[in-house]
Formats: C-alpha cells, sequence, structure tokens
C-alpha cells in the first residue's frame, strides 16, 4: 500500500495526522487549556458513561505548579477507554498515562461528560491537546520530554512556559522533580546484548537481556523494572513490562515478554536499587498485537490476555454461560464474521465506499479474518456499544480512529477461587473517519491532501487487532501525513495476522460463542492438510513435514525441530538438552572431541578419538603433571620443583623472569630533534649484563646502579639486546621504536540546542585551549566549553607545534518563539537576549526574497511582521542579530 509523511515542525507546533493528533501550535494548546500546571498521577479508574456506551478512566492528578487557572489540591482528568471488571472499550488513538507519572499538563474542561459511579466534588476535564496535553518528565535523563523539540531541561521547559503566561508561576512544591542529581547508573551494570534483535509485541514473544550486574529483581519494598518505547506516542513515552512478564532475572540475564503497546527502540531498566540505564542496541518490533490487562489496577497481579474475535456474541453473556443456547446471536457479529454496517452519509459518498470497500477486500482475502459489509445502512454517525460496527464520517482530533468494545468470561478454581483461564473478545468495533478532513482519492494525491486509501487500511488494521508500530514506512505507524502515500504494505503484518486468525477460529470463546470463521474469499481451507501429519495447514508451523513422521501440536516432527537450538534438528540430535551456545559435535552433543567429557568441563576438548584421559578429559601428551609447561610425555624431569626455569625437555635451566627486564623510550619531540632516549634497568641485581643497542655496546652492573639512559636518539627504531656476563647461552633482545608524536585530532558534538561543544582530542595529555581571545589549559582528553551567546572563536593547540592546530566558530543563538503559526495577517517574533537589532528575511520556496529589513528591537522584545501582501502558502524566515541566527518556517493561511 502507501505511506508518505510531511511532518511540519514549526517552532513549538508539530503535527500529527495519522491517527493521532492534529495539534494546533504549543502556543494555542496554552492560551486554549483552562488549567497549565505540573503534577503527578496518583490514582486512575475506569467507568462508564451514565449511558452506558463509552467508556473513560478518570485520572487523578496531584497539584504542584499552576501556569494557569486557580490553584486546586486535586485535579481529575478523563481519556476514552478502559475497562470496567471485563467489559471494556480501547480507541486507536489512546492516550497511556501511568499511575506515578510526573509532568506538566493542559486541561480544558469536561463538564458534558458524566460517569456512572464516579463521584467527586470538582469538575472533570480532559487534555487540551493529545501532543501536548500531557509533557512527561524523563526519569532517566531528569529532562521533559518536549515531543519532536526533544528532551530540554525542566528550568528550560518552565521558561518557555513563563514567556506565555507571562505570570508569575503559583507554586506548591519547589522541589517536585527532586535532585537534578543523575539516577543513571554508573556502575559496572550494562545491557550488552538484546535476543532476537527483532520480536513482535503482545503474543507473549520472549525477549532475552544480557549484560553485566543487574543485581536481584526484588527486596521486601521494591521490585526491578523494564520499559519499552510507547508505540503509541512514538517513543516519546515508555512502557512498563508487567511482573507477570518478568520471565526471569538474574545478575546477568533478563527474560520477558514483550508487551502489547511496544515500539522499536532501546529497552530500559530501572534496578531494585532505582538506578536507571538504557541498552545502546536498539530491538526492532515489526508488529503488535491488542492484548487486555487484567485486573488492571496497577498491582503486581496485572496480567495481559489475548483478545480475540469472535463468530457471534449475545446480548447476555452471563445468561448464554448459565443456559446456553439461551440467547439468540445478534445480527453484527454472527455466522462467524464481524457485519459492518456503513452509515448513510459514508455510502452517499462514492469515491470512500468504493476505496474502503476495497481495501476491506485487501485484508480480508489476504489474512482469513472475516469481516463483511452489511446491505443496509444507518443513519448512526458516532461510536457508541450499540450492537453495530459502525463505518462512518464525524469530527474527531484524527484522522480516523477505531474503537474496540470487549467482554470476556472467567474460570476460577472451585477451592481457590484463583483464576484458571481468562477469555476476552471484541464484542463490537466502530470506525470513525474525520469529516473535516481533505481527503484525497484515487490514484493521484495532491500535496494538500490526505490519502484515505491508506487511512482506510490502517484502521482496518486496527480493527483486525494491530496497534500501532514505530516505524515511518509501515502502514501500522503511529502518525503520517498528507500527499501520495506509497509505502505502507498489509505483507508486513501477515505473519501477526495469521496468529491472530488461528487462536480465532480454533475453539469457541467461553465455551458458547461460535468461533471466528476464515474469509470467503480467502484462499486459507482450514480444513486442508498438504503433508498429511494431522495438523492443518492454517495451524501447520512446518508445511512439509516427511511422511509418515511423528509431529507435535504445531506441526513439526523431529527431522523439523531443534529444541535446544544447537543447530541440529531432534532427529539427529544425540544431545536434545545442549546448554545454549554451547559448540556441539556432528551429532549435536557439547563435547568435541567425545572423549566423555562435555567441552564445558573438558581441559583438553582437542584429545583423539580412542586415546586414555584422565576425568578433566586429558590424555597424557595433554598432561603437565607437574606445571611446568611441558606435558608429561615430552617432560624427562616430571618432578620439577614449582617455579624452576626448564628447557623443552621439562628439565631445569637458566631463564630470567619475564619482566627481569626493563625499557623506556621517549620519543623525539619532532624529526631532526635527536631528543629521544632509551633507558633500560634490570631487577635481578645479583648478575651483570651487557646491553646492546643498534650494536653499541655498554655495561649494566653495579658500578652504574642497574640503570642506564641512553640519549640523543633521532626517531626510529631500535634493537635492544641483553646478555649475562658468565652466561654464553642467554640472550634476549627487544624491539624499541621511537616516534615524533601523533598529529593533533580533535572531534567536536555540538549540543542539541547550541549551547555547548563536548570535545574528544587525541594527541596529547595537556591541550591550550584560546576560547573568543580567552585561554585556557585542559588537562585532560576530553572536556565541555560553554558557548556564550553568539559567535564563538575556539582554538585548540598543543605545546608542540609539529602536532597542528584546531580552529572552528561554532554560533550559539539565542531563542525566538513565532505565533500565531499559521498566521493569517500578522505574526509576533518573541526574540531572547538582549541584541537591539536583526535582520529579518522572507523567502517563498523558490528562494526568492519578499522581505528583508533591518528591524530595532524594542523593551518588550518583540517584532510584528504583517503578511497582509503574502500569498497563502508556506515561507522561510532567516533572522540573523549579534546573538541571534535563527530558522524556521512560517504559513500564511
Amino acid at each position: 500500500m502507501k505511506k508518505i509523511f510531511l511532518l511540519f515542525i514549526l517552532n513549538l507546533s508539530v503535527i500529527y495526522p495519522q491517527n493521532n493528533n492534529l495539534s494546533n501550535s504549543f502556543e494555542s494548546v496554552f492560551k486554549n487549556s483552562t488549567y497549565v500546571l505540573s503534577g503527578e498521577i496518583i490514582d486512575k479508574n475506569s467507568y462508564w458513561d451514565i449511558n452506558h456506551n463509552k467508556i473513560y478512566t478518570v485520572h487523578k492528578l496531584k497539584s504542584h505548579d499552576f501556569y494557569k487557572g486557580e490553584t486546586s489540591e486535586f485535579l481529575y482528568f478523563i481519556t476514552e477507554g478502559g475497562a470496567v471488571g471485563l467489559e471494556g472499550m480501547i480507541s486507536s488513538k489512546k492516550i497511556r498515562i501511568n499511575r506515578n507519572s510526573k509532568g506538566y499538563f493542559q486541561l480544558k474542561d469536561s463538564s458534558k461528560i458524566r460517569l456512572d459511579g464516579f463521584d467527586s466534588s470538582g469538575n472533570l476535564y480532559v487534555l487540551t491537546d493529545r501532543i501536548y496535553g500531557f509533557i512527561e518528565y524523563d526519569y532517566y535523563t531528569k529532562s521533559i520530554d518536549f515531543r519532536d523539540n526533544g528532551l530540554i531541561s525542566v528550568s528550560d521547559f518552565e521558561n518557555i512556559l513563563l514567556s506565555i503566561s507571562k505570570k508569575k508561576t503559583k507554586k506548591n512544591n519547589s522541589h517536585f522533580f527532586g535532585s537534578q542529581s543523575s539516577n543513571l547508573n554508573s556502575g559496572a551494570t550494562q545491557i550488552t546484548n538484546l535476543y532476537p534483535t527483532s520480536i513482535g509485541a503482545g503474543n507473549k514473544e520472549t525477549l532475552t537481556i544480557s549484560g553485566n550486574a543487574f543485581g536481584s529483581y526484588e527486596t521486601s519494598s521494591a521490585r526491578a523494572r523494564v520499559f519499552f518505547y510507547d508505540s503509541d506516542s512514538g517513543g516519546s513515552s515508555w512502557l512498563e513490562c508487567l511482573n507477570s512478564q518478568i520471565i526471569s532475572w538474574s545478575n546477568d540475564e533478563i527474560q520477558v515478554q514483550v508487551p502489547s503497546g511496544s515500539g522499536t527502540g532501546p529497552v530500559r531498566i530501572q534496578n531494585v536499587d532505582g538506578f536507571y540505564f538504557q541498552s545502546d542496541q536498539i530491538i526492532n518490533i515489526p508488529f503488535n498485537i491488542q492484548a487486555y490487562v487484567y485486573p488492571n489496577d496497577g498491582t503486581d497481579d496485572d496480567v495481559e490476555y489475548p483478545i480475540y474475535h469472535t463468530g457471534s456474541v449475545v446480548d447476555d453473556l452471563g445468561a448464554e454461560l448459565d443456559n446456553p443456547g439461551s440467547q439468540e446471536p445478534q445480527g453484527h457479529i454472527s455466522e462467524g464474521k464481524f457485519n459492518l454496517t456503513l452509515n448513510q452519509d459514508f455510502f452517499n459518498n462514492t469515491p470512500a465506499k468504493q476505496t474502503f470497500l476495497a481495501e476491506l477486500e485487501d485484508w480480508t482475502c489476504n489474512t482469513g479474518i472475516n469481516f463483511t459489509i452489511n446491505e443496509e445502512t444507518t443513519p448512526i454517525a458516532t461510536y457508541s456499544r450499540d450492537a453495530m460496527n459502525v463505518v462512518t464520517f464525524n469530527s474527531s482530533e484524527s484522522l480516523g480512529t477505531t474503537y474496540w468494545y470487549f467482554n470476556g468470561c472467567i474460570q476460577r478454581d472451585d477451592l481457590t477461587n484463583e483464576i484458571v483461564d481468562l477469555t476476552i473478545y471484541f464484542d463490537e468495533i466502530d470506525i470513525v473517519f474525520n469529516n473535516n478532513i481533505n481527503w484525497g482519492y484515487g490514484e493521484v494525491i495532491s500535496p494538500d491532501e490526505y490519502d484515505f486509501s491508506s487511512t482506510s487500511l490502517h484502521e482496518l488494521g486496527h480493527a483486525m487487532g494491530l496497534g500501532h508500530v514505530i516505524k515511518p514506512t509501515g502502514l501500522m505507524h503511529y502518525s503520517g501525513g498528507t500527499g501520495q502515500d506509497n509505502t505502507g504494505v498489509i505483507d508486513d503484518y501477515l505473519d501477526a495476522l495469521n496468529t491472530i486468525l488461528r487462536r480465532n477460529i480454533s475453539t469457541p470463546v467461553c465455551d458458547v460463542l461460535n468461533p471466528h470463521e476464515v474469509s470467503d474469499c480467502s484462499s486459507i481451507d482450514v480444513n486442508q492438510d498438504t503433508d498429511g501429519d494431522g495438523i492443518n495447514d492454517v495451524f501447520d508451523d512446518c508445511p512439509n513435514t516427511p511422511e509418515n513422521e511423528e509431529v507435535d501440536n504445531k506441526g513439526c516432527g523431529l527431522s523439523q525441530r531443534d529444541s535446544d537450538n544447537d543447530g541440529f534438528f531432534d532427529n539427529v540430535d544425540s544431545c536434545p538438552n545442549t546448554p545454549p551456545n554451547a559448540v556441539v559435535d556432528s551429532t549435536g552433543c557439547a563435547d568435541t572431541d567425545i572423549d566423555g567429557v562435555f567441552d564445558s568441563f573438558d581441559l583438553c576438548p582437542d584429545t583423539p578419538s580412542g586415546v586414555e584421559i584422565d576425568s578433566d578429559g586429558c590424555a597424557i601428551f595433554q598432561r603437565d603433571s607437574d606445571g611446568d609447561g611441558v606435558t608429561d610425555d615430552f617432560d624427562q624431569c616430571p618432578n620439577t620443583l614449582e617455579g624452576e626455569s626448564v628447557d623443552a625437555y621439562g628439565c631445569y635451566t637458566f631463564l630470567l623472569n619475564y619482566d627481569n627486564f626493563e625499557i623506556v623510550g621517549t620519543s623525539s619531540v619532532c624529526y631532526g630533534t635527536q631528543d629521544g632516549s632509551i633507558n633500560v634497568s634490570v631487577k635481578n641485581l645479583e648478575l651483570q649484563y651487557q646491553v646492546s643497542i643498534n650494536g653499541l655496546k655498554y655495561q649494566l652492573n653495579n658500578q652504574n646502579g642497574y640503570d642506564l639512559l641512553i640519549s640523543d636518539l633521532d626517531v626510529g627504531s631500535y634493537e635492544v639486546c641483553f646478555t649475562v656476563i658468565g652466561n654464553n647461552n642467554f640472550e634476549q633482545c627487544f624491539l624499541v621504536v621511537l616516534n615524533q608524536p601523533e598529529q593533533l585530532e580533535v572531534f567536536d558534538n555540538l549540543s542539541y540546542n547550541g549551547e555547548f561543544v563536548d570535545f574528544e582530542l587525541v594527541g596529547s595529555d595537556s591541550f591550550n585551549v584560546i576560547h573568543n581571545g580567552l585561554e585556557k589549559v585542559y588537562n585532560s582528553n576530553s572536556f565541555v566549553i560553554p558557548l556564550q551567546k553568539g559567535i564563538n572563536n575556539i582554538i585548540i593547540n598543543t605545546d608542540l607545534e609539529c602536532q597542528g592546530v584546531f580552529e572552528k566558530n561554532y554560533f550559539n543563538s539565542e531563542k525566538i518563539y513565532i505565533s500565531p503559526n499559521p498566521a493569517k495577517d500578522n505574526i509576533n517574533i518573541f526574540l531572547n537576549g538582549n541584541d537591539k537589532q536583526a535582520r529579518l528575511t522572507i523567502r517563498n520556496l523558490s528562494g526568492s526574497v519578499l522581505y528583508d529589513e533591518n528591524k530595532s528591537i524594542q523593551n518588550k522584545r518583540t517584532l510584528n511582521i504583517n503578511l497582509e501582501d503574502f500569498s497563502t502558502g508556506l515561507y522561510f524566515i532567516e533572522i540573523k542579530g549579534k546573538t541571534i541566527k535563527q530558522y524556521s518556517k512560517i504559513i500564511k493561511k
């Protein structure tokens, strides 16, 4: 299929069209909010609305610093979706905010929504915006994740809030975010490997995290945690694994099931002591299968369960369980399939209807998941739990949103009342497309249109049971944009949909609801067993099993299974329980020399077959009984005393300790200076020595203190040989190379905000740095230089001229803020700093200059630009001053 992204970042504005919010600028969100504050989520619970049509989750927010609105100790805001018992609702544009999350919240009134069972004296609120409604505090980096603007410090973010509000903050707790000292683990703890490197989410697949010093998993008061990128936010927030998804935890290895909602990115761990550490390696998560967490109360008892598509549904599942057959199946899920009903206006929109039906056929025929269209239409134009799977246009914050309603049943142990089995199934699916969007249909989509075809495919992927992924070229990517969209294809998700289909059609749901059936247009034959192994193809992981070979419940025979992953199928593996990563022989055993001793215990892993060995797996020609370095078959002196030097036959001979001679070469400063030297000394002072350096001989004895300095040497190679006077059979030689110092190398990394430069240097232990004329000496190979506002000239050299000089200019610009953007007639530009003048240049898309003027900056530091004469479109603005150099985009409405 299709997917191209046009993502415009306009100062503090961002667009997330595909299944995410069509967001306004950060400043406009602030102005449209009733409350702007920092706070912490201390509780959350879900409720039906008073009509039992929709479910909302109420978040109890403990407030701290207020930037807008009257102070209050607690506020309550709601998000779409949640679970009440086994009944629930999921929105594909869900916002996941965990208990104990800290950050900044922008809220507006939601007094029209009434909830069944929720009692609070205060009003209910909603997030003003999906993108900027909640800006999370990142415990790992001790900073604020300001969406596409990157990570910024708490103080910088609060300065942005204050510059918009222009009011003094009403502070409740000045230490809300705690100490700014890092929680990053600085010890030996590290993640060294993630396996496998590609793994699905929401399917109970196991990821192995290898490393060092992970510590214990839990104490009496705390437990360790594992986090993945949250796919619904594109990784701007993190998703914590449930306690039940931690399979094992040791000091050097963690095994964890990847939870539904996880996205491609690094893996983060918080150990039991509260320290965070994060992998350098990226784990690829190609698909996400929707799942349900029960009891979903934030305790360690939470478990993630799959959600089924059924083949039927009844009005009262409880009555049907008590008296099977007492309930008539409802029409929206019956005869093994989900029946979608088109809204009348949607049906009358011929391009939309035809596009949607074509994409529905693409999904159902390729995956087998059974969705059909009813002949009748409906006037219903909104999502609601009304026993109808509605497809409609309506107002929405997103291009499209899919709403799942689900229900379930629990089987408990009669004696312990513990859950034996829990089954969750979809009992309604509604799809709502935004009716305020400039949709494009057909093969050619203009740059200002949104591709209805790819949006339909995306939402139908949700209906099939898929969640978001983080893959810009992927159909289920969490965000998208305008224009022709040619990259999203369903092929990437067929394996995931095959998993969903297999569990849907396998057994009746809750023992009373009919299983899902394969769609009529699919080529999948649920009764076909191509290899005749007794496992039908749809459930067969090994479709070409040899005839008459016994298979497991996945349809794999011994010749197709490798249970211990040692590279040998079970039918030829003589050792089916080989330890992981062990070296095995041709029979699959971790005993390469087949001497009866596994390699992990074999001190001699290369023993030839048939020879006599000892308990360590060594033959006589491999043993060294007296430890003198000569094997027993050649040792003519088998009882050599410990520490004695021996010859090739294991008998005593004159040798000196390997570290008896010490040689220190000092290289020349530069070529031709002849100021290099070689200093030689010895540790054994009971002998006398002769030293030869390139043929010139020197004595080394007690007269010179067994220490000799040979100087005035040029760059080059020198052979240094030692002999012992009185022992003509001993000589030991060394090669010493004297070089000039290496060239100065400077690696510079300018910070993302342009505030400092991080330097890594090679060539010396001491460096002279001249920053805007001021000189400083750094006795380190790495250091950070904060930049002044404006131009920064930095020169780096050493005390040796031949090593070279590094010189570079860096510009640290004061920040600017443009609002409104998009604008109709005028824009206001706020400029930080103290510059008195700035040059403003505006160019169109072809680069032509439309506006170029030097402007004086008054005390309010705000410049107003009139755009009345500009045509509607996109423009580039350049602002230059003594301490300002900024480029941005503006849109004229």
